[in-house]
């Protein structure tokens, strides 16, 4: 069964194959405080391993724009993916979004990651707009009532 499960510090070991393996130490750090606190620049904003069984197979962030929207950015390794995890952990995700009192959720999803625009279709968001973000990224802001 799929679980949602926060991170820790010593955690670091099983984010090889995501971008988390790239972080320096002192970006672990900050991200591991920052998660725990629940606050990342006085807004919410929690880190989720995403377990099957023991087997640790991604992560998912959330983050709170403002009182009511919160974006949910799942990432799930390589080898464990068109399985349907990314599904059902951004479901879970939403779920405790909800429950915290959020009401409206919001992903950034950049043009060509079709797998990501299928993800959240699948999910019942809705496109709202198009734009190029600041690193000239052609981007789509899709959106869903929790």
């Amino acid at each position: 069964m799929l679980k949602l499960q926060a991170i820790q510090y010593q955690d670091r070991e099983l984010m090889r194959d995501t971008s988390f393996e790239t972080m320096t130490n002192e970006e672990w750090e900050k991200m591991i405080f920052e998660s725990t606190a629940r606050s990342h620049d006085h807004r919410y904003f929690e880190v989720f391993l995403v377990t099957e069984g023991d087997t640790v197979v991604g992560f998912v962030s959330l983050y709170a724009h403002s009182p009511h929207i919160i974006s949910c950015g799942p990432e799930i390794k390589p080898q464990y993916r068109r399985l349907g995890y990314a599904y059902q952990a951004e479901s879970l995700a939403l779920k405790i979004s909800k429950s915290l009192g959020y009401t409206i959720a919001a992903a950034y999803i950049k043009e060509n990651n079709s797998a990501s625009i299928r993800l959240h279709e699948k999910l019942g968001f809705e496109q709202d707009s198009a734009f190029v973000n600041e690193h000239n990224n052609e981007m789509r802001l899709y959106i869903k009532a929790l």
